[in-house]
């Protein structure tokens, strides 16, 4: 069974967010396991036994004076199940490094919650053929989590430069890196880890994708704001 992961990021209001939950309900999910990761403000309001409830974030202290943040511990509180940790654009935009990603991780798994750790390479380091050199050294931060742990645990390939560009990597490269990182972390830890694909996920692309074997499931975007579209690729979703 796929896992479909929904990252709103930092879009809809609460009367979008409403009238998004009722539609989204609507939509057969008996084939796949779904996912919403809403905005902070709407946790509570997208709880629903339809589907399971993710969160975009996470803080890198238990609890304590660190102003707009939000703890693991407070997260299961509100019925989350997984838990996105390291996406480009807080890598990016805020600055997050692994160090920070890794305190993360161990928050989130001391709660029983599920982690998306997000990886992926930019187009300078695309082009200079350093993908697998960025993606080992991002994996490095598991390196103190036990094999057990890592059953929690759930890699999202997501190339920096096709995440809202449209262009994707072809099935042939999409698969070469999923079984590198599958490989990798089965042979340094004997696990067996799950892998999705995120980066311009479309109704457009997913039959093309799907055709993809080793992949678990998807993060999607920008498509995951209109619930006709996620109803399109859950539909075509094997």
């Amino acid at each position: 069974m796929k896992l479909i992961v929904a990252n709103h990021k930092m879009n809809l209001t609460l009367p979008e967010v409403l009238d998004y939950k009722h539609k989204i309900e609507e939509i057969n999910t008996s084939k796949i396991k779904l996912v919403i990761c809403p905005s902070y403000p709407y946790l509570v309001e997208l709880n629903s036994n339809n589907y399971y409830l993710g969160s975009q974030n996470v803080g890198i202290l238990d609890n304590g004076a660190l102003t707009g943040e939000i703890s693991a511990k407070q997260l299961s509180f509100l019925h989350v199940s997984y838990v996105i940790v390291g996406h480009s654009e807080r890598r990016t935009i805020l600055k997050e490094n692994n160090s920070d990603i890794q305190k993360k991780i161990e928050h989130v798994l001391k709660t029983g919650m599920h982690v998306i750790l997000c990886i992926g390479e930019n187009q300078e380091e695309k082009d200079k053929g350093k993908t697998k050199k960025v993606l080992k050294e991002n994996l490095e931060i598991l390196k103190n989590i036990s094999a057990n742990q890592l059953g929690k645990v759930i890699i999202a390939y997501e190339p920096i430069w096709a995440i809202g560009t449209g262009v994707i990597p072809t099935n042939d490269e999409i698969y070469e890196i999923t079984e590198y990182i599958k490989n990798l972390i089965y042979d340094k830890y004997d696990v067996d880890i799950k892998v999705l694909y995120g980066g311009s996920v479309s109704p457009d692309n997913i039959v093309e994708l799907e055709k993809i074997r080793n992949i678990d499931g998807y993060l999607i975007g920008g498509s995951s704001l209109n619930p006709k579209k996620m109803s399109d690729i859950i539909n075509k979703v094997r």
